[in-house]
């Protein structure tokens, strides 16, 4: 069946040269002039995907794709904006309103890619063996409605005094909040919570929240700690790098939407450790001996991957795209599927970096690739960690 996609845009002479773009495709075009048009549409036509512009009068596509997140959340979401635009389009990326967004002009061949892409990515995500696996588990709603109430908290106080004096009543997302900021990344060297926030920023402090939040539901089991605290140096370690190799190599700093993306890439091993305990710990400890058979393991007790849980899992829980495909394609950053590359490959590295610097025997090999696209040396970045002040997980 010929995938549908809503094109919407106040400009007949937008709608018509992307008509046009999809032409020699398979998929079927509908196209509205604004908002209300779109959601009059969506009452009596099934569509897989819905590209709007942002700007557009009476609805501007932020409401748009927001009301369509809320009453269809299975349609495929992209944006159209200009440059001037960017803070929206950080807002919707950050809150998964869109999965993605592309700059007007286009580039026709940027955009078919992209595509079929998501398209692929979705495809994955909704395996129903994965579904149901994770529909299994009747804990895992609650991390939602622990950041929501936070989130909520911090958007409706303005002073930043107030903002930290709720944050502080949670004790574990101060102390992640205090780390980062005390981190060679940020550099505050600070004690107090008000001073920490004001050096992150506070679209970073939600991102925190939220990924605290989910971290938490995990790693308060009283089951497998061993396990449970490597999983969690590992990933710690690994986001340390990440942020730090980002700003090395990239001379730029983190943007919002993928900044916990190392953090969290490893959440579906969490999940599977809880969800099979036993069986899976065994199977843990036996891809030490060989890392590069994990996911024939994992297939063959669970039925799908970490990686693909790990997907599922953050989009379920309405992470940025970026950060759920570095869950997903970590492993194979350069896979054709992947759309932010960048963010894929960073974690890549700073997770083989990570188990490098544990001690860790599971050490898969790196992608050789990863250095030409970074445009650097083995030597070079590895010389670099080697200097990095990485703080004491123990």
């Amino acid at each position: 069946m010929n995938r549908s996609i809503l094109i919407v845009d106040d400009e007949q002479q937008v709608l018509r040269s992307l008509e046009r773009l999809f032409l020699p495709t398979d998929y079927h075009i509908l196209t509205a002039p604004g908002g209300h048009e779109a959601l009059q549409l969506l009452e009596k036509t099934a569509v897989d995907m819905i590209i709007s512009d942002m700007r557009m009068p009476g609805m501007n596509g932020y409401d748009l794709l927001s009301t369509v997140k809320t009453k269809y959340p299975h349609i495929v979401r992209i944006m159209l904006s200009g440059y001037s635009e960017e803070k929206v389009v950080m807002k919707a990326l950050l809150d998964n309103t869109v999965k993605v967004y592309l700059f007007k002009p286009w580039n026709n061949q940027e955009m078919l890619d992209t595509i079929s892409q998501i398209f692929e990515t979705c495809h994955l995500l909704n395996n129903p063996q994965l579904m149901q696996l994770i529909n299994k588990s009747s804990y895992l709603s609650t991390i939602e409605d622990t950041y929501r109430k936070i989130e909520k908290s911090i958007e409706s106080e303005a002073d930043i005094a107030k903002i930290a004096a709720i944050i502080e009543k949670d004790s574990v997302v101060t102390g992640e909040i205090l780390r980062l900021a005390n981190s060679v990344y940020i550099g505050a060297r600070t004690g107090s919570l008000q001073t920490a926030i004001t050096y992150i920023g506070l679209d970073h402090v939600k991102q925190m929240i939220r990924s605290t939040s989910i971290l938490k539901l995990f790693l308060s089991s009283k089951k497998h700690r061993f396990l449970l605290n490597r999983l969690w140096k590992k990933s710690a370690l690994s986001q340390q790098l990440y942020l730090n190799l980002h700003k090395y190599l990239l001379d730029k700093p983190v943007p919002d939407n993928c900044f916990s993306a190392a953090l969290l890439h490893n959440i579906g091993i969490m999940f599977l450790l809880m969800q099979f305990e036993e069986p899976y710990a065994q199977l843990l400890l036996e891809s030490e001996k060989n890392p590069e058979k994990t996911t024939e393991l994992e297939m063959q007790l669970c039925g799908n991957s970490y990686e693909e849980v790990s997907g599922y899992l953050l989009n379920w829980w309405n992470l940025p795209f970026s950060v759920v495909e570095a869950a997903l394609y970590h492993r194979i950053p350069f896979d054709e599927r992947v759309i932010n590359k960048e963010v894929a490959a960073l974690v890549h590295l700073s997770r083989h970096y990570a188990c490098q610097r544990l001690g860790f025997t599971e050490i898969e090999e790196l992608d050789p690739r990863v250095f030409d696209y970074f445009g650097v040396d083995a030597p070079t970045i590895e010389d670099h960690i080697s200097h990095i002040d990485l703080e004491d997980l123990t």
